[in-house]
């Protein structure tokens, strides 16, 4: 039997429940095993129930950091989610409505034949990529832009933005809603 348990004061009650006495972890166990759980988890009601059950905890301020990285996740979600409503779908020969002046006007399949805006590698010489098209260096197909596409709607997107996309984050955000429009 499978029991699924929503809070951290919970789980403490079931171990005290199937515990024996003899064997039962004393309070600083059971906080040290939820504390466990809270470093390990996304999930930020975890985080916030540890916070109010144990707030005189030596991890507290911690607990708190933790919670504030979670909160703002969940809120840099929330803006990209608002975003990707804003600018509707995305098709590949569709010119784009979103995005620099290198961006709007042009279709997804014209963008891999025009020469990026930025270096695709940091430091790398102009001579190199200048007036060089994506496919000088890539084998973009519909579907390998495509699979490209899918990484920025499953990552998170503090991390699709450290890394500065040769023409623009604006294109990442254009790829990752045609990857959510199935790619159409």
């Amino acid at each position: 039997m499978c029991i699924r348990i929503k809070s951290l004061r919970a789980v403490a009650v079931v171990l005290a429940l199937i515990l024996p006495n003899s064997v039962l972890a004393a309070q600083s166990d059971i906080e040290a095993m939820m504390w466990d759980l809270v470093t390990t988890t996304d999930d930020i009601s975890h985080v916030e129930a540890f916070i109010r059950n144990y707030p005189d905890s030596e991890h507290i301020q911690e607990a708190r950091t933790i919670a504030d990285r979670l909160r703002l996740r969940q809120n840099a979600h929330s803006m990209e989610d608002a975003i990707f409503q804003s600018i509707g779908s995305v098709s590949y020969d569709v010119p784009l409505a979103f995005g620099n002046e290198i961006l709007i006007g042009r279709t997804l399949s014209e963008i891999i034949e025009t020469s990026p805006e930025y270096p695709p590698v940091a430091g790398l010489p102009e001579a190199m990529w200048k007036e060089q098209t994506c496919k000088s260096c890539h084998t973009w197909t519909r579907q390998d832009l495509c699979t490209q596409a899918n990484n920025y709607v499953s990552m998170d997107p503090a991390k699709y933005r450290e890394k500065m996309h040769p023409f623009g984050g604006l294109l990442k955000i254009n790829l990752r809603n045609w990857a959510q429009n199935d790619c159409e």
